[in-house]
């Protein structure tokens, strides 16, 4: 049975995409930034894993715990568009 081509057209308008981005809330990011930041948790939540796995690693050295708590601050002062710009670019520190 043959479609119209324009009904198949509507068909695959109708069907649900898939986003590629998922909000994240900057909030929960600059508290885990500020409270565990020294073992990269905050990196994790942002889906941004080799940093947080460096972080962890060396979180011995106290350098991931000011690094996190400077970057929970600056997500806590970001506006929702230059958090959801920093997530999406994955930078390995801000």
């Amino acid at each position: 049975m043959a479609v119209h081509p324009s009904l198949n057209n509507n068909l695959k308008d109708s069907q649900p995409r898939e986003t590629s981005t998922i909000m994240k809330n900057k909030m929960v990011a600059g508290i885990l930034g500020i409270l565990v930041g020294g073992f990269g948790i905050h990196k994790f939540y942002l889906e941004n894993i080799m940093p947080g796995v460096v972080y962890l690693l060396l979180c011995w050295t106290g350098i991931p715990s000011i690094l996190g708590l400077i970057e929970g601050i600056i997500y806590l002062m970001d506006t929702d568009e230059q958090f959801q710009a920093r997530v999406e670019a994955k930078k390995f520190f801000m």
